[in-house]
């Protein structure tokens, strides 16, 4: 018992820890051009569900982890916020995105990875370490399960949206090794620097969203 309540106390800590050990070690892979078999099995094995059926499906959701999908879901979700007179948690959201995007940037000029070649079936330009678009769906989608949590009392339906909210963001993922412009470990890679980015970000953030979640106006 008491080891299930250190883990919950110190829940955070371990999370992030978890997050950057793993960040950590997969650029130190890449680092030593030990990434090839493992990316290349990944794909071998999403690339069996490739269809003309299922390809329109993962367009769409690749696009729901996109800068305009992404930017026009952050817009209409601080807008709600700004009505409902939570312009805090209005700013938290969108700071919350921007600086993710801003170190997707910043990472993606340290290892210059370029993209896998052959196996696309969209054209993209950049570079593909660590994956955008999982970070984005990790920090957008990651930030709306933080406050389901801190707002919804009625459990089955904290782990309803919990439950779609992480299907969505590993589904995300996964439509960009489908489409064959991210290899299996940028993908992970993004979600884990994402996820210690949010963890990072909700720590430092949380007495004044907690303040505006509690707020009796609503």
């Amino acid at each position: 018992m008491k080891l299930f309540e250190m883990l919950k106390k110190y829940r955070r800590q371990l999370l992030l820890t978890m997050a950057v050990c793993i960040f950590l070690f997969i650029a130190c892979a890449l680092k030593l051009n030990q990434l090839s078999a493992f990316d290349q099995q990944v794909y071998t094995f999403v690339s069996l569900a490739i269809s003309k059926t299922l390809t329109p499906l993962m367009r769409m959701l690749t696009e729901l982890g996109g800068t305009l999908g992404l930017v026009l879901l952050c817009a209409i979700g601080a807008l709600l916020l700004m009505l409902m007179k939570k312009r805090v948690l209005a700013c938290l959201m969108i700071s919350n995105l921007a600086i993710t995007a801003a170190s997707n940037v910043l990472l993606k000029q340290l290892f210059i990875r370029p993209r896998p070649i052959g196996y696309r079936l969209i054209e993209i330009d950049g570079y593909s370490f660590p994956s955008g678009h999982s970070m984005a769906a990790m920090a957008f989608y990651g930030y709306l399960i933080y406050l389901i949590w801190h707002k919804l009392e009625v459990k089955w339906q904290k782990y309803l949206f919990t439950c779609l909210l992480s299907l969505l963001i590993v589904l995300i993922m996964l439509s960009r090794i489908y489409l064959g412009v991210h290899y299996a470990s940028d993908v992970l890679a993004g979600a884990a620097a994402a996820l210690a980015i949010l963890i990072c970000f909700t720590s430092c953030t949380r007495k004044y969203c907690l303040l505006e979640l509690n707020d009796k106006k609503d």
